[in-house]
């Protein structure tokens, strides 16, 4: 029996700068490895994001798709918190409309900044 694990260092040089990963994939030229893992990265940091300005703690499913339905709702509500954001010229900090949302505390931003936010 092969327990082994076939591994491949690859190395790309791009703008100056030497990337290095180990991987799995054999089949793919070493520059697609590197976009790849960029790609995953920023992936990895929109989760990141969503997670602490959401404040998701946990998944409330153990099924697939409650998971994707949790994961899409929330990809839902990040994007509609920045287009309020965009489309306003308030200074309110990210959590602060989820707070104010979350609290049914729209007429807040409505009262404190002279703006009428639609209801949601």
């Amino acid at each position: 029996m092969n327990n082994r694990l076939n591994l491949r260092i690859v190395r790309v040089n791009v703008g100056g700068i030497e990337y290095k990963y180990i991987t799995d994939i054999m089949n793919l030229p070493d520059r697609y490895i590197y976009y790849a893992y960029n790609l995953r990265w920023n992936i990895e940091e929109l989760f990141k994001r969503m997670k602490s300005q959401l404040k998701i703690d946990h998944l409330l499913s153990k099924s697939l798709n409650g998971i994707i339905i949790q994961v899409f709702s929330y990809m839902i509500a990040y994007i509609i918190v920045n287009m309020i954001m965009e489309s306003t010229n308030i200074m309110v900090s990210f959590p602060e409309i989820v707070r104010g949302i979350r609290h049914g505390n729209i007429r807040y931003f409505n009262n404190i900044y002279n703006i009428n936010l639609p209801r949601i």
